[in-house]
């Protein structure tokens, strides 16, 4: 009997670009031209703001330290839904861990800096209330995911940006948008000091690169000269974004199909015994989480949906405190299709019998 095609639920993995570690570049570029038009077309900023890093990580750290150079006494807080090695690298002085998760085509780039203090910070504490994180005397830096990888939750960043330089101008909104680039569009000049987002999650290259907004009064301010990346050892890097960047679903309203797909699913999975469709209001459109029972039920559903070739994930494990709830968690990506979702469905009335 033939196989079932599997269904890619968890971000855009499944259709990553081909691997090209052995194919010359000679463009570099030309290419990194394309990736930042790429980037202004989805986050509606200029090209001359954008800069680019090997990774998440590379770019926060940089962006932390180069204002604590200017404000030594500015407290720098993170979400607590953020990978636990942004903290870990600015605590060390070091970056951690990340050419682990996501090795690139060209070597790891080591980076040492300054160890600076830093303080976890509940997202949903900030949103409601952030004059309880942000002195009228001392500055706050601020790294707040743009959508929580836990729950999925967009958060109001350009609320957010807005109130912190009316308490005190002098602080620093850097929103990572890791879980944007690829799913949805966000305009991010006058939302933000800087904001951060990858070629990996829904955009799907193989492997990643970094890409960065750089507003003008956080450069004229706070960075001089920022350290980027030599684009000739990234040409791989850059051709596979690029090459995710031209898939046609983009050419068109690939927002709206999201919001399509994601009606469908949640049309279907809210029926299923055993399963709970948690934060669906005010969630990300991409992003489904489900409630299926606890921390070992979710573990035990991704691994037998693997069984069943539907690759999803959860919400457990990765960030800097673990979720209230433990949830499977269903990515969305523009190219997501019906037939997947329905496979998705047959996997968990099969699975949660």
């Amino acid at each position: 009997m033939k196989k079932r095609k599997r269904a890619y639920l968890n971000y855009a993995y499944g259709t990553k670009a081909p691997r090209i570690r052995n194919k010359s570049i000679s463009n570099p570029r030309e290419l990194f031209r394309k990736i930042r038009n790429s980037f202004c077309s989805h986050f509606g900023c200029r090209v001359t703001d954008v800069r680019f890093a090997q990774n998440v990580s590379t770019h926060i750290v940089q962006m932390v330290s180069a204002v604590k150079k200017t404000h030594p006494t500015a407290r720098v807080l993170v979400d607590s839904h953020e990978v636990p090695w942004v903290m870990e690298s600015l605590d060390n002085g070091r970056l951690m861990h990340e050419n682990m998760t996501y090795p690139n085509y060209a070597a790891m780039k080591k980076a040492s800096f300054p160890r600076t203090d830093v303080e976890a910070l509940d997202p949903d504490e900030f949103a409601r209330n952030v004059g309880t994180f942000v002195d009228k005397k001392r500055p706050s830096i601020i790294v707040l995911s743009h959508i929580s990888r836990l729950t999925g939750k967009q958060y109001p960043i350009k609320e957010i940006y807005d109130k912190m330089k009316e308490i005190n101008p002098d602080s620093i909104l850097i929103v990572d948008g890791a879980q944007v680039a690829g799913a949805m569009k966000y305009a991010v000049a006058g939302a933000c000091d800087a904001y951060v987002t990858t070629t990996s999650k829904f955009v799907g290259a193989e492997p990643l690169i970094s890409m960065a907004y750089l507003s003008p009064q956080f450069r004229s301010r706070h960075v001089s000269r920022y350290p980027g990346i030599k684009q000739a050892d990234f040409g791989r890097e850059a051709h596979s974004a690029v090459q995710r960047f031209s898939d046609r679903v983009y050419a068109g309203d690939f927002e709206e199909k999201i919001r399509k797909t994601r009606a469908y699913a949640l049309e279907k999975i809210q029926p299923i015994r055993g399963v709970t469709v948690r934060y669906a209001r005010g969630q990300a459109p991409h992003i489904l989480t489900l409630d299926v029972g606890g921390r070992a039920r979710a573990l035990e559903v991704v691994e037998k949906l693997k069984k069943e070739r539907v690759d999803v994930f959860h919400n457990m494990n990765w960030s800097i405190v673990e979720p209230r709830i433990p949830m499977v968690r269903i990515s969305i990506s523009p190219k997501t299709t019906k037939s997947e979702i329905d496979a998705l469905v047959a996997g968990l009335k099969k699975v949660l019998k």
